[in-house]
């Protein structure tokens, strides 16, 4: 035990005459180095969090759902844009142990209704069922896909009051089918911004490869929905 610490410590104060330098590299004699906390970011560094009762955050949720009624969920809802999406990119940016182990086994659903703003461009046309599944054989495919894309048409574009009644839709079938309370989305930046305005949330523009949380209460009501609101099953594609 003795040998391979040696070893360790000699191996770091190698690296540490390689480098060449060190910072922060203070005159013992003249000055020192002083470490303060820039506050104002996070709840633990405010005095009036008290760290015995402090509610992190999936506690927090996970106790939101154990106290809410039958006709109420909670759930924390990661919509990110689109970035690089191949797979070396991410087994780079999080290792080869964690990629295998893990982040590679994540099974993503394809459902129709997460797409971007459909208009009469080419762009807006989504891919074959055939072509998603050979090019993504890992990645479940929702029940009622089309082979063909049915929903674009050329020369018409989708106004986004059309978008927001879809988009409403596809989350009435995840809140009511998926009984996961962490979930990730993966779109275009128009869907985004379609999400955020079903979900009530103030806008919120992403760039390439973003990501903004939200935590989301689903209610059950009884009764009519108020006009501007309509039920995944009003959608008519």
């Amino acid at each position: 035990m003795r040998s391979w610490t040696f070893k360790v410590l000699t191996l770091s104060a190698l690296s540490a005459l390689a480098l060449g330098h060190w910072t922060p590299r203070p005159n013992p004699s003249a000055d020192y180095v002083n470490y303060t906390t820039v506050t104002g970011f996070f709840l633990q560094d405010e005095a009036s969090t008290v760290p015995g009762t402090f509610d992190y955050f999936e506690h927090y949720v996970d106790t939101l759902n154990q106290r809410s009624g039958r006709n109420v969920d909670y759930k924390v809802l990661f919509m990110g844009r689109h970035g690089e999406g191949y797979h070396n990119v991410a087994e780079s940016y999080y290792g080869t142990p964690a990629w295998n182990c893990y982040w590679s086994l994540v099974v993503p659903t394809v459902k129709e209704y997460f797409r971007e703003g459909i208009s009469g461009h080419t762009c807006d046309r989504r891919s074959t069922k055939s072509y998603i599944r050979k090019t993504f054989p890992t990645f479940e495919i929702e029940k009622g896909f089309s082979e063909q894309d049915l929903l674009f048409k050329p020369h018409f574009a989708e106004q986004p009051v059309d978008q927001d009644i879809r988009t409403k839709a596809v989350l009435d079938d995840v809140f009511g089918n998926d009984s996961n309370t962490w979930l990730s989305i993966t779109s275009h930046s128009g869907e985004t911004a379609s999400l955020l305005r079903v979900l009530k949330h103030r806008v919120f523009s992403l760039s390439t490869g973003s990501v903004i949380p939200v935590l989301v209460k689903a209610e059950t009501i009884k009764g009519t929905a108020p006009a501007g609101i309509r039920n995944a099953s009003s959608f008519i594609s």
